[in-house]
């Protein structure tokens, strides 16, 4: 569907490149405003960081819509409830799943303004999306990784990983429920990691350096029967994980298995670069942001049907 709005060539902001002058939770909105009034017609497409809009700008018709970066989910939140009040048009949000559904941590955003990620974040969907895994694999280990030899299949190899972000995703939704305060952001994996091929988590460790991590004392025998009685039934293993969790898994697990040579950090970058358009368009988000944006007679994707 064409856009209703006349398209408009970018529109150069005023400051130094590359500088976010104030980051509070209402300056997104503002900044927001100051594009539209600015005589900008696109559609503005709100992700939580730069790191999202990178995936999504190569697919993005520029012509007639404009990825915006908030610089954090709750200013993307905070900007999203106040184009709701104002009743603002063609501005709509791509935002992380993390506990929606599953925790009330986080306001309910309108389904006609935001799409959520399929699984926990962008990073996992990414992780998730069909030969990711498995071409990482091949790229960044020893020729004693070679595909379709056996152990090699890519189900396994995801599955392995999820084994060890897991617990992970896990102990990070209890802190969450409970309030905990644990710190589980950018954990370090590899120190919990234990025993050969698949591997395990030692979840004492894991507990107790996540405590220790957030200064606080807590009860790790009750805390650590928390987690193995949610381990035992959680519903859907993969909903939990984080992509860069899953992403620092992968990379032990290729360092450790197969002499494979590369960080998480590393292994990410190379898989947003290679989100293509097929394994994008393959995302449920893919489709809602372009039905969303749709009914309000805007355009968003490049080769959206």
């Amino acid at each position: 569907m064409e856009s209703r709005r006349r398209p408009r060539p970018p529109v150069q902001h005023r400051g130094r490149p590359g500088v976010i002058e104030d980051l509070s939770r209402e300056s997104l909105y503002v900044e927001l405003r100051m594009m539209r009034t600015g005589g900008d017609d696109r559609a503005f497409l709100v992700v939580e960081g730069h790191t999202d809009s990178a995936v999504f700008d190569d697919h993005i018709d520029a012509r007639h819509c404009v990825s915006v970066p908030a610089y954090g989910k709750e200013r993307a939140i905070s900007a999203i409830e106040e184009v709701e009040r104002n009743g603002d048009h063609g501005i709509f949000a791509i935002l992380d799943k993390d506990w929606v559904g599953l925790l009330e941590l986080e306001p309910k955003l309108p389904d006609s303004l935001v799409a959520y990620t399929d699984a926990y974040d962008l990073d996992a969907c990414i992780f998730y999306s069909k030969r990711t895994v498995i071409r990482q694999a091949a790229s960044f280990c020893s020729d004693m990784f070679r595909i379709g030899d056996a152990g090699s299949e890519e189900h396994h190899l995801i599955d392995a990983c999820i084994e060890l972000a897991l617990p992970v995703g896990a102990l990070r939704f209890i802190s969450e429920r409970d309030g905990a305060g644990l710190s589980l952001r950018d954990f370090p994996l590899n120190e919990v990691v234990s025993g050969d091929y698949p591997y395990e988590i030692d979840k004492r460790k894991l507990v107790e350096i996540s405590a220790k991590r957030a200064g606080k004392s807590i009860d790790s025998e009750s805390t650590l029967k928390k987690l193995n009685s949610a381990l035992a039934r959680l519903p859907n293993n993969s909903r939990y994980c984080s992509g860069h969790d899953l992403f620092k898994a992968l990379a032990i697990i290729l360092k450790r298995k197969w002499g494979g040579r590369v960080g998480a950090q590393q292994l990410e970058q190379s898989a947003r670069a290679a989100m293509g358009h097929e394994r994008l368009s393959a995302l449920f988000l893919y489709e809602r942001i372009r039905l969303i944006a749709e009914r309000s007679g805007y355009r968003v994707w490049q080769n959206a049907a």
